[in-house]
């Protein structure tokens, strides 16, 4: 990585110091050499052997010039680190002795020579390299300098960066989910629209087994879940009220107590009762409790629902008290217990994997039979005789399966 420094007097100062730690290093017989930034000329007079390191020229990086270097936008001026290339000169001047100018200047080349690639300890780093001029080039640029020349030699540094005053923009996470929504007015002060829900669903350690799929249908939700509704004018008086119900056209509740405060004129949150309807009975309805477990129509309104909006949500069981791990382990007897809520008697099927449990006759269920509370709150089961391995619980009520839970270890 490039080096950005708010100043090029920081360059040069790491320049000089290789320098005088190789003067130091040097196996030469010491002598008295100064090194220093100034131009040649305003040394000389300054007594013993000068070295001089001036940075003689400063150019943009071809390279680099229209080049993001930490962002895949294009980024402004500001935003954007200047690139540029240092020409320094370096030359020895120490009067009469020309045997302490060519040693200081032997001693400054070998440490460019050896030292290639600078590296600053950050991982920043900048190249360093000695410019092959000829004669008739070095002699103009002493004549443009009006200094007699001297004994000297160009060093090149690239690339480095004079810091932008600016951070570059912040990008935003890659979409994750695109939603097509067909004759819908998405001005603003238009027909409310709803357009999706989403939920949050943990898996369990270890998860499920692999691969996990997706499998295309309405969002499953359970009781006591907080989700995210999505759509468009969400925040117009025509959208007040949610409601909930089998179809568009049919038997609906208002659920306008779930709603939360809104995320933005789009989103908005529901928060679901964590109790379900009791099977077979139909109060307390929805707001107050959860509806039976199946697939449902969420719609926005006023005084009553719209049902150009409706979007299907399917509203699964809810297992509770589910441990981490998540091994559900059987008492004493060999009776394997589920506890939570919305499990209909008659309309609910349980399996391990693949093999499914069969409805007992009895309140004892044997191997491979289950059995639901009349209030829909407790599953009791035996298992089947299986292969040893790890079989995950799946429950499903009224055609909707409950999201991952517990998981049974046969020895």
């Amino acid at each position: 990585m490039a080096w950005s420094v708010p100043d090029l007097s920081a360059i040069t100062a790491e320049l000089i110091t290789i320098i005088q730690n190789a003067i130091v290093a040097s196996t030469i017989p010491p002598f008295n050499v100064t090194v220093s930034g100034s131009m040649p000329e305003t040394v000389r007079t300054a007594g013993h052997c000068q070295l001089s390191l001036y940075l003689l020229h400063v150019g943009r990086d071809p390279y680099w010039r229209n080049t993001p270097r930490d962002n895949p936008r294009a980024l402004t001026n500001p935003q954007q680190a200047l690139s540029l290339n240092l020409t320094y000169l370096l030359t020895a001047f120490a009067d009469k002795d020309s045997v302490v100018e060519q040693q200081a200047m032997s001693i400054a080349l070998h440490a460019f020579h050896e030292q290639p690639l600078f590296h600053n300890g950050g991982g920043e780093e900048f190249t360093i390299s000695i410019e092959a001029d000829t004669i008739d080039e070095m002699s103009r640029l002493w004549q443009a300098i009006a200094v007699p020349i001297r004994l000297s030699s160009i060093i090149k540094v690239s690339v480095v960066f004079i810091a932008p005053s600016l951070p570059p923009p912040t990008l935003s996470p890659p979409p994750r989910q695109a939603n097509l929504a067909v004759g819908a007015d998405l001005r603003p002060g238009a027909v409310p629209q709803l357009f999706d829900v989403a939920t949050h669903i943990d898996f369990v350690v270890p998860p499920p087994p692999q691969p996990v799929t997706a499998i295309a249908g309405p969002p499953v939700l359970t009781g006591g879940d907080t989700i995210l509704v999505g759509g468009s004018s969400l925040d117009q008086s025509s959208a007040a009220e949610v409601y909930l119900g089998r179809a568009p056209g049919g038997p609906f509740w208002q659920v306008t107590p779930w709603r939360q405060l809104p995320v933005s004129p789009n989103e908005f949150l529901l928060t679901l009762p964590a109790t379900y309807m009791a099977p077979g009975t139909s109060t307390p309805a929805p707001p107050v409790r959860m509806p039976p477990p199946g697939v449902y129509q969420l719609m926005v309104g006023r005084a009553a629902p719209l049902p150009a909006t409706a979007i299907p949500i399917a509203i699964a069981a809810h297992v509770s008290n589910v441990a981490n791990p998540a091994v559900l382990t059987p008492d004493s007897t060999g009776l394997y217990i589920i506890t939570g809520d919305g499990f209909t008697p008659g309309g609910t099927g349980v399996a391990l994997d693949t093999v499914g449990l069969a409805p007992a006759g009895g309140p004892d269920p044997a191997a491979g039979f289950f059995i639901i509370d009349a209030a829909g709150q407790t599953i009791s089961f035996r298992r089947p005789t299986l292969q040893p391995g790890r079989y995950f619980l799946r429950i499903r009520v009224s055609g909707v399966e409950c999201p991952p839970s517990w998981w049974v270890d046969v020895p």
